[in-house]
C-alpha cells in the first residue's frame, strides 16, 4: 500500500529468506521485485509522440547522469498529483544535479496524461502504455500503489523505494557533499563581551 514502502523494504529479506512462500505472483510480486539493494528491472519507455523521447529500454548507466529517480504515479489521484506538483517545482534543481527524471504513469486515457504533464510542465522523460497498474513497467517493479518513487545508481541498483519525495531527494544527494557536512569543524562558539574584557584585563 502507498507509505508503507519503507516496512516492505525492512520485510522483504526476511520473507523472501524464510523459503515459506513458493510464488510471488500478484500482490506479493512486491517483495521480491525492485526492492532496495537490488538490480533495477528494464524500464521500457512509452512516450508521447512529439516530445523527442526515444521509445525502447532505458539505459541506466548512461554516463551523462549519476542518478535516475523514477516515480510511478496516476494522474487525479491526490498524493500522487502532489508528488509529481513538488518534484515539477524542484526538477531543475533535480535535473542540474545530473539526476534524470522519469515519470511512469498509470494513466489510461491518452487525453488525460497529456493534460496533467502539459500542466506540471514536465522537463523529464514522461513514459505511459494506457495500461494502468497492469502495464509491463508497473508488473516488472511489483507496483501495488501510487505514488512510488524510486532512486536508481549509475550502475543500475535501487538504491531506496519511497512514497514521499523528501526520502527520495535526500537519496540523490551527493555522499561526499554529505561527507563533508558531517566532517566539517563546527563554528567556535561566541565569547560575550563581558568575558572578553575580562580575559583581555587578565591578559595585561
Amino acid at each position: 500500500q502507498s507509505g508503507h514502502d519503507d516496512i516492505i523494504a525492512k520485510l522483504s529479506p526476511v520473507i523472501t529468506g524464510s523459503d515459506k512462500i513458493t510464488s510471488y505472483a500478484g500482490l506479493l510480486s512486491v517483495y521480491q521485485k525492485a526492492v532496495k539493494g537490488s538490480k533495477a528491472p528494464d524500464l521500457i519507455i512509452s512516450p508521447e509522440q512529439g516530445t523527442g523521447t526515444p521509445a525502447g529500454k532505458l539505459d541506466f548507466t548512461d554516463t551523462n547522469y549519476r542518478k535516475t529517480l523514477v516515480v510511478f504515479y496516476l494522474s487525479g489521484c491526490g498524493h500522487c498529483d502532489a508528488i509529481m506538483q513538488q518534484l515539477a517545482s524542484r526538477q531543475d534543481e533535480i535535473k542540474n544535479s545530473a539526476v534524470r527524471l522519469v515519470a511512469v504513469s498509470a494513466d489510461t486515457d491518452k487525453k488525460t496524461f497529456s493534460e496533467a504533464l502539459g500542466k506540471l510542465v514536465w522537463k523529464g522523460i514522461a513514459s505511459c502504455d494506457y495500461k494502468g497498474m497492469k502495464g509491463g513497467n508497473f508488473i516488472n517493479y511489483g507496483v501495488q500503489a501510487t505514488p512510488t518513487l524510486l532512486v536508481i545508481d549509475e550502475s543500475g541498483n535501487i538504491i531506496t523505494r519511497e512514497s514521499a519525495v523528501e526520502p527520495a531527494l535526500k537519496a540523490l544527494s551527493d555522499p561526499s557533499t554529505e561527507l563533508w557536512r558531517k566532517i566539517r569543524r563546527p563554528p567556535r562558539p561566541a565569547v560575550p563581551i563581558q568575558l572578553q574584557q575580562q580575559q583581555q584585563q587578565q591578559q595585561q
